[in-house]
């Protein structure tokens, strides 16, 4: 028992407490170390990207580096008791949100706008043809400054790492990258991981009429720009949303699930899309890919050939 009691003494006075012990593990191991080094290079790197979008390589290495993240934050947790840490557990997002969608001119708008695009009978059509007018003209009157240093006040609660301008860097460099490419592909998977059941189900909708027709899709982005955060909103309970604008470059083509003969589109057609899509963070449970961030509603545009 003296013994113990005397190393614990030796590790406080070493400066070593019982938190930084328990991660000690992982970020002396050689793959969290070799990983780290590789993300270093790859951020350096990330400028030289083509058509704006971050290479696959250095999206996966960020997945890596979040899910040993994830591991450490682990160990702290299974230390509770000893480094005070606590979890917290009630989650208000859903229900803030099914409110204001319910009670909201504006988010009844959005939400109009992504059911005529569920219900359109046009494969092509229904990815966009419905697209809001610009995001200050629906949301300008709403969505004050004042509102948007509130919401920014409590991201920081949400997340204390948390910047506007780290969010936006995350989003062009990661975030959209990963949720666009999972769309175009109908990945349900990963795009379960990033949307909340209404939006992936509107997302997945035009893809199931795909596969009843033995359709799959080899769409591809080609460019992502103009990525601006638009707009800010607190919902009931203090519940902070924000809304993202930006603009593809896409190609959209179908193929037959068999034949893999072209369907449904062009394959040397590249098509101008808008974008917006309403975003904030899960409070608890969130997937260490992700850091909570989830998508509420969106809202996609296909305005014309880039050919």
């Amino acid at each position: 028992m003296a013994r113990r009691t005397r190393s614990g003494d030796d590790e406080s006075a070493g400066g070593v407490g019982p938190a930084e012990a328990a991660v000690r593990p992982i970020t002396e191991s050689e793959q969290y170390k070799r990983t780290s080094e590789d993300l270093s290079a790859a951020i350096q790197a990330a400028s030289i990207q083509y058509g704006g979008i971050t290479s696959k390589r250095y999206r996966e290495l960020i997945k890596r580096k979040r899910m040993l993240d994830h591991e450490m934050k682990a160990q702290i947790v299974e230390n509770t008791e000893a480094t005070g840490i606590v979890l917290h557990q009630d989650s208000r997002l859903k229900q803030s949100w099914a409110a204001f969608s319910a009670s909201s001119p504006v988010a009844q708008s959005l939400i109009g706008i992504k059911n005529r695009v569920a219900e359109s009978d046009n494969l092509v059509v229904s990815w966009g043809r419905y697209f809001a007018e610009s995001v200050q003209d629906r949301f300008g009157g709403l969505f004050e400054e004042t509102e948007m240093a509130k919401a920014m006040t409590l991201f920081k609660g949400l997340d204390p790492t948390f910047t506007q301008d780290g969010f936006m860097r995350e989003a062009r460099e990661f975030i959209l990258p990963e949720l666009l490419e999972a769309w175009l592909a109908g990945d349900r998977e990963e795009l379960a991981r990033w949307c909340s059941e209404a939006s992936l189900r509107v997302i997945m909708s035009p893809f199931d009429e795909l596969t009843k027709v033995g359709m799959v899709s080899d769409c591809r982005l080609v460019e992502l720009k103009r990525v601006d955060m638009a707009a800010a909103k607190v919902l009931d309970n203090n519940i902070p949303v924000v809304v993202v604008s930006f603009e593809t470059q896409e190609m959209l083509v179908y193929r037959d699930k068999i034949s893999k003969e072209v369907k449904l589109g062009k394959e040397d057609v590249v098509v101008r899309c808008f974008y917006q899509v309403v975003m904030s963070i899960e409070e608890t449970e969130r997937d260490p890919i992700t850091r909570g961030w989830r998508v509420l509603e969106q809202a996609k545009s296909v305005v014309g050939s880039m050919v």
